[in-house]
């Protein structure tokens, strides 16, 4: 991807969100034909079309994926094509919800981020990047929702970069 395109997506990316609200009704669906948003990395084209959020060893989990129900699909591997973004975060030590996405590591070590863009077909990788650099914010709604505040994520491999801001999430079960 060519620096220019690099930036005219991520902008779009930035201007897709906003416009849109992003915002994941109580089923997690978002169409992505009406936000329009797409994240392409490398050779993985992800048309959002729902996600959520999941607190696993005080490790909090944002996914988003190309399947009707994201949580259904993190749980339990789809049998037919599926792309999942994961984004794992741990806060800082004082509680503040923000961190720096590092280099692929089992476990975030607190103000850590650790991402992922994956195909898998009946649960196999297919295609993956991990997530080299970057930045998340995120905050926890009144309901137990969640939210990415702002996101930038670069991979190793390419020169593409995931920046979205303002999309939320339920609570998987």
């Amino acid at each position: 991807m060519t620096p220019h395109r690099a930036s005219h997506l991520a902008l779009t990316l930035l201007v897709g969100a906003a416009g849109a609200g992003c915002s994941l009704n109580d089923n997690a669906m978002l169409r992505s034909d009406d936000a329009g948003v797409r994240v392409t990395v490398g050779d993985i084209d992800l048309a959002l079309s729902s996600g959520g959020a999941q607190v696993t060893s005080g490790i909090l989990g944002f996914y988003l994926s190309d399947q009707p129900d994201t949580c259904l699909a993190v749980a339990q591997a789809p049998v037919s094509r599926a792309v999942i973004f994961r984004v794992r975060v741990a806060a800082q030590t004082d509680g503040t919800t923000a961190a720096t996405v590092v280099p692929p590591t089992l476990t975030p070590a607190p103000g850590q981020a650790v991402a992922d863009i994956r195909t898998q077909t009946g649960g196999s990788t297919t295609s993956r990047f991990d997530g080299m650099s970057g930045t998340i914010a995120w905050s926890q709604g009144t309901s137990g929702s969640w939210s990415i505040d702002q996101l930038d994520v670069g991979f190793g491999g390419t020169t593409d970069r995931v920046q979205l801001a303002a999309l939320h999430f339920p609570t998987c079960p």
